[in-house]
Formats: structure tokens, C-alpha cells, sequence
């Protein structure tokens, strides 16, 4: 938009044009309006109505280009400047003191090239305020540059053959054949293909895929063409020499065909941007500008009324055209059209898992640049998504699982492109299953039955087991399942069964038993095993309320501690122990007048003679009372004795003493137990460190005095010497 003030001579010139009447009335109209004082907006095309910046840097401005949201032009004066807007400029120092003819942005990269210096011909920057010199790949004059394809392209106008060179970075650059001399003077890529013109020579446009190999092409005529680009599908040249032909235009960059310039100006450089070609003139005054939107039909666009500069490189960004010249008067940089920033945005998320068929939150979006015309997403939006093109927001309920995918979320304006990511996962529904069996007891070396899965939840990809199957068994991680046949005993063990997939995991125990295959019990061991069970069996009817004979208990308790003092020192009682002794026990003898002793029989009657060290037992029953201390006194003498007579017979391996509870109508319990274990404390008071394992058996048969106190004395060993 241009302001029309009273005092502004270049708005004022605007108005003498030659229009129709009708124009000519609306002109009419504006005059009167500006006289009464009345500033109005006229709109202009880009391109069409230029703005002077005298606040810019004065030196020989070369070329101009843009990127990364900055404006940055190079001068052979050896300096650079920079602008966001292409209003405010900064003076920044080059890399080195040469001319710089050329500027380029790409892959993040600002390059500039020119035809003077030693080894240093070429130099980069990443944000076009630091630059950092880089060596040529020859010291020639290089006069253009261009990026595209992923590759750097230079072009100069006197190499030997080698007119170009190329860089994949910027950095390291190689000679590259032309495919004719010639002085090339610039040099544009689009469509696949690079296309670069010359000021002279046999043919002056050649072409390349790649920036490596070229091919000759014939231009539309022989002029001195200075300056190429591409948009809107077409090639437009642009050349200071020629008559009313300066500009050529090919949609292939093979085919050329001429085009009616403006006017005859030397016409240094041309771009595209916002649907409309400029080109720049050296010379010309007030129409050193021509615009085109189809490169064919040109206009002749007041460049600065009155002032004649010598314009030599004009860009595109940022919704403006930025036009620099080499010297002129005071203004040496233009601008047509409204700056418009770049495009900028955040997303609220950067990602998000979902489970497939439940509604994704998705995200918002600020935007922090320029305006945003349009938004593109891509990939494409997965199933069951819709992405808006308007709003740039993505949303619905995803149908399909989907591994983790990042979207790029890209925003567009006339002044450039902005990109966000978004990364979203689609899930299954969580994992759920049951077992038909949640435990197993098997005999080892027999097959288990196992169990079945029933999935309940989303499909499991993958089972595991904690801990590892046992010996003899496999677990199936793809099944689940746990098969085979155990080949060791073990105890009841906890198997925790994990399904997984890529939501979420969840469990399921299974208690496996192996247990060891029964042997039948020899005649020996079921005699014992009898006894046990008899003693268990009487110990389980006794179990019923202890309450009522706890104080019975206590007696028995104190009886047992007297009964071991009375055996202690048997030889040293007083006669009045001996009278209260058998005062105490004459209600339990009955029709014994004197204690009992009981032959000592073996536990079984040996078949044959036994042999030095060969395994042995001997049994001794004895009667010993809790605290029926005339039955101990003469049976202790025996066991005594037996004892004796045993250690030398043989090696004593262990001792086992079997006690019997005195039957009673009480029916108490641990009386067998308590016997037995009275039995050891003497035995231990006696010195002997064997082994030695008590045995509760139950009631005794008897219960006529000392039998119906009864423990049995088994000691077993390896025999000393034979013994019948």
C-alpha cells in the first residue's frame, strides 16, 4: 500500500497517466482529494510500486537473496548486510576483504562466491551474520551461483573448460566441466534442472540434472544474457543487450523463445515470487523495473521516480521484492509489496498413544509468525483421522494400530514454510486373559495336564514365565503354555504367567507340585510308621480344649524336674527321701512292692551273627516316671549299664528314644513326648554326645507300674566286634 500525503512529489507524479476519461476523472477526483489534505492507500501489486531504504549500507551491492527468514546481500566492495524485513539493514564483515558477486541459501546454508581472492573464493554461513571462509576449487572468476538437488552450483566466465564447480556442503567444492566456453554469467535450478546462461558465445544456455554433467543448448538469441530464474513452470532470462528482445523464456530449459522486453535497459537480473517475474536494469530512469506474471507480456514499473540507479540483483521473501544496486543516488536497496513474516507455530503436544477406536485428544495450535495461509500434513492422516487444512489440526478415532509415526505439520505463507512434529501411536486394547487350571500336583517323570488360555482382552503378542519352566518342561511364549514332563521333584512353586503386547502387560499364576514317586515302607519302617500314626492319631484326639488340663500339665512338669533330681545322685537320698519316696509312690505301684526291671531285648531278633561294622540295633525298654521316682531308681541302673555295654560293642551312631504316656481317662497329650525327652536329659547329664532323636508314641498297652511309664531305648551303630 503506498500513502498519498500532500507533500510527496513521487505520489503525486503517479497520477499523470495517460488512462481514459473515466481514469482520467478518478485521477481528477484524487488530486482534490490530496489538495483538501486527504491521505488515502492505493493498492499496488508486487512489483509494481517501489519504496526507497536509505537507512541501508552504502557500498557496491552485487547480489541479494533470502532464507531462513533474513534477507542477506553481498557487495565487491567486500562487505555484507542483513535485514528480517528488508527495511532495517546491518552491515556484517565477510569472511574476507574479496569481491562477492553472488549469493545463494540452501540446506541451511548461506554461500557466496566471487571472482577475486586466493584459495578463499567462496565462503558460508549458517544464520548470514557469521561467514567462514571456504577454498574454490580453482581461482576463477565465478559470477553465479545456485542450490538445488541437494547440491551447490557456481559458474564463471573464464575457466579453461572447468566453468563450474560443485559442493554437496558448501564446503569442499570440484571442478566440473561446462559443456562450451563461454562466460557464464548466472545460473537458476527448478524442475530438476539446473540451467545456466551466458554473456556470449556459440551457445549460451546449457543444462544439467545433476550439476556434473551439461549439455549445450541454443538460446533464443545472441544477446548478452546476464540473469535466469524459474517459476510458475517456466525458465525467464533476461540480457542488457538486443532490440526489444531482452528476455527469453522455455519451459523445458531446452527450447527457448524470444519475448518483447519493456524496454531496451540493460537488464541485470530477474526473479519469481508471489505469481509475478521482476526484473532489475542497470540502467533507465523511473523505469529501470518490468513485470510479468506469465514472462511472456511485460510492464514497465516505476522503479524511484526521478532517481537512475544501477540496479544489479533482485529477491523474493517475506511478501516483498528487495532490489540492490551497485551505486546510484542514496538508495541502494528497494522494496515492493508488504513485508509479511515468515510463518511460525507451536503445537500444545508433540505426541500421543491412543488405543485404536478411542478418540484421539490431539493438539491446539498458536501461531507466533506471520499469517498462515495453509497447512499440509505428512504422511497422510492415518485411518479414521481427518487433518484440516485450515486450522492445521489433526483429530477423529483412529481404526487401525499403528507403530509409533511422526507427522510433519507444515504451515505455509507467501514468505515461507514453518514445520512442526507430531508423533502418534495407536495401540491395541490391553492385554486380558484366564487359565482353565490355576494349580497342578503331579508324580515326577509323569506329564502334566497343564492348562488353557482364554484371551479375554486385546491380541497378545507375547507371553513370558517367571521363574524359568522346571526341568523337563517347555514354556511357549507364543502360546503360553506350559507342557512336558518333569524329571525332578520340587515343592509347590508359583509360575507367573505375563502376556504383553504393545499397550500393556498382565498376569496370570500357575502352581506346579512334582512329588516323588511312593516306595512301599519294609516291615521295620512300618512298624515305625505305625507307632507314628497311632501317636499322631491319639495326639489329634487329645488336641481338643487344653484350657481345663494346663494345671495338670504344670504338675507334670515339676514332676519330671523332680524325677531328675532323684536320678542325679541316686546314692546320696536321706532315708527320710527314701520314706517320702515310697510314701508317693505306693498309690501308683499298687501290687508291686518293688520296682520293676525289664529284660533288655533287641529290636529284632538278628537271623544270623552280625560281622564287625556291620550296621546295628539295640533296644532297651525301661520304665521311667515323671515323678514316680521309686520306678527311675533301679531301671536307670539298667539303662546305665546298657549303655555301657553298648559303646563297647559298638560305634554308636545315633540314639532313639521312644516315650510312652501312662494310659489315663484324662486322655492328656505330650506325656509320650515329655517322657522321651526326660530320658535324653539324663542321657546328655550322663555324658553321652550321640545323636539323638525322642519320640512321642502315645499311650502305653500296660498300665500296671512301670510298664505303664514306659520308654524305649534304641541305640543303632556300627558293630566293634561279632555279635550273636
Amino acid at each position: 500500500m503506498l500513502k498519498v500525503g500532500i507533500r510527496d512529489k513521487y505520489k503525486m507524479l503517479y497520477l499523470k497517466n495517460r488512462f481514459s476519461m473515466r481514469n482520467k476523472f478518478i485521477s481528477f477526483l484524487l488530486v482534490i482529494l490530496i489538495f483538501l489534505g486527504i491521505n488515502i492507500e492505493i493498492a499496488k501489486a508486487n512489483g509494481e510500486s517501489w519504496t526507497p531504504r536509505p537507512d541501508s549500507p552504502a557500498a557496491s551491492w552485487y547480489s541479494i537473496t533470502y532464507g531462513n527468514g533474513l534477507f542477506v546481500a553481498v557487495s565487491i566492495s567486500g562487505t555484507v548486510m542483513t535485514s528480517p524485513d528488508g527495511i532495517s539493514w546491518t552491515s556484517r564483515t565477510a569472511a574476507a576483504p574479496n569481491q562477492w558477486t553472488a549469493i545463494t541459501y540452501g540446506n541451511g546454508l548461506f554461500v557466496a562466491v566471487g571472482p577475486t581472492g586466493t584459495g578463499n573464493r567462496v565462503m558460508t554461513s549458517p544464520d548470514g551474520i557469521s561467514w567462514t571462509s571456504r577454498e574454490s576449487a580453482a581461482d576463477y572468476e565465478w559470477r553465479g551461483i545456485a542450490y538445488g538437488n541437494g547440491v551447490f552450483v557456481a559458474v564463471n566466465w573464464n575457466g579453461n573448460g572447468n566453468k563450474v564447480m560443485t559442493s554437496t556442503d558448501g564446503f569442499t567444492w570440484t571442478l566440473r566441466a561446462s559443456a562450451v566456453l563461454g562466460n557464464w554469467m548466472d545460473i537458476t535450478y527448478g524442475n530438476g534442472l539446473f540451467v545456466a546462461v551466458s554473456y556470449d558465445g556459440g551457445h549460451q544456455v546449457m543444462t544439467s540434472p545433476d550439476g556434473i554433467a551439461w549439455t549445450a543448448q541454443a538460446a533464443a538469441s545472441t544477446n548478452q544474457w546476464f540473469g535466469v530464474t524459474y517459476g510458475n513452470s517456466l525458465y525467464v532470462a533476461v540480457s542488457r543487450s538486443g532490440t526489444n528482445n531482452r528476455v527469453m523464456t522455455s519451459s523445458n530449459g531446452i527450447n527457448w523463445t524470444s519475448r518483447t522486453s519493456a524496454s531496451n535497459n540493460n537488464w541485470y537480473d530477474v526473479t519469481y515470487g508471489n505469481g509475478v517475474f521482476v526484473a532489475v536494469s542497470y540502467d533507465g530512469t523511473g523505469n529501470q523495473v518490468m513485470t510479468s506474471t506469465d514472462g511472456s507480456t511485460w510492464n514497465t514499473r516505476n522503479s524511484l521516480a526521478g532517481v537512475s540507479n544501477n540496479w544489479r540483483s533482485v529477491t523474493y521473501g517475506a511478501g516483498l521484492f528487495v532490489a540492490v544496486n551497485e551505486s546510484g543516488t542514496n538508495h541502494y536497496v528497494m522494496t515492493s509489496g508488504t513485508y509479511l513474516a515468515p510463518p511460525a507455530f507451536t503445537l500444545s503436544s508433540a505426541s500421543e498413544s491412543k488405543t485404536v477406536n478411542t478418540a484421539i485428544s490431539g493438539y491446539t495450535i498458536t501461531s507466533t509468525g506471520g499469517t498462515i495461509a495453509s497447512y499440509a500434513i505428512s504422511p497422510a492422516a492415518p485411518a479414521g483421522l481427518t487433518f484440516n487444512t485450515t486450522t492445521g489440526l489433526l483429530s477423529g478415532t483412529p481404526t487401525e494400530i499403528a507403530a509409533s509415526t511422526a507427522y510433519t505439520i507444515t504451515a505455509t505463507n507467501t514468505s515461507g514454510t514453518a514445520q512442526r512434529t507430531f508423533t502418534l501411536t495407536v495401540g491395541p486394547v490391553a492385554p486380558a486373559f484366564t487359565l482353565s487350571s490355576a494349580s497342578e500336583s503331579k508324580t515326577v517323570n509323569t506329564a502334566i495336564s497343564g492348562y488353557t488360555i482364554t484371551s479375554t482382552g486385546g491380541t497378545i503378542a507375547s507371553y513370558a514365565i517367571s521363574p524359568a519352566a522346571p526341568a523337563g518342561l517347555t514354556f511357549n511364549t507364543t502360546t503360553g503354555l506350559l507342557s512336558g514332563t518333569p524329571t525332578e521333584v520340587a515343592a509347590a512353586t508359583a509360575y507367573t504367567i505375563t502376556a504383553t503386547n504393545a499397550t500393556s502387560s498382565t498376569i496370570q499364576t500357575f502352581t506346579l507340585t512334582v512329588t516323588a514317586v511312593p516306595v512301599a515302607p519294609n516291615n521295620t519302617d512300618n512298624s515305625a510308621a505305625q507307632a507314628e500314626a497311632a501317636r499322631r492319631a491319639n495326639e489329634q484326639r487329645q488336641m481338643g480344649d487344653l484350657s481345663s488340663v494346663l494345671p495338670l500339665i504344670n504338675e507334670l512338669i515339676k514332676e519330671i524336674e523332680d524325677g531328675l533330681k532323684s536320678t542325679s545322685a541316686p546314692n546320696k537320698k536321706s532315708s527320710t527321701s527314701k520314706t517320702k519316696q515310697s510314701s508317693q509312690a505306693k498309690p501308683e505301684k499298687k501290687s508291686n512292692s518293688e520296682p520293676l526291671t525289664i529284660p533288655i531285648p533287641p529290636a529284632t531278633e538278628p537271623e544270623a551273627q552280625k560281622q564287625v561294622g556291620e550296621l546295628v540295633s539295640v533296644s532297651h525298654k525301661v520304665g521311667f516316671g515323671l515323678s514316680a521316682s521309686w520306678i527311675n531308681s533301679s531301671n536307670i541302673k539298667a539303662l546305665r549299664g546298657f549303655i555301657a555295654g553298648i559303646e563297647e560293642s559298638f560305634e554308636v551312631e545315633r540314639i532313639v528314644i521312644q516315650g510312652y504316656a501312662q494310659p489315663t481317662k484324662i486322655g492328656l497329650s505330650d506325656i509320650d513326648i515329655a517322657r522321651a525327652k526326660a530320658v535324653k536329659k539324663f542321657l546328655s547329664k550322663e555324658g553321652l554326645d550321640y545323636p539323638i532323636v525322642v519320640e512321642g508314641m502315645g499311650e502305653a498297652e500296660s498300665k500296671k507300674g512301670d510298664l505303664s511309664r514306659l520308654a524305649v531305648v534304641t541305640v543303632e551303630g556300627k558293630s566293634k566286634k561279632p555279635i550273636n
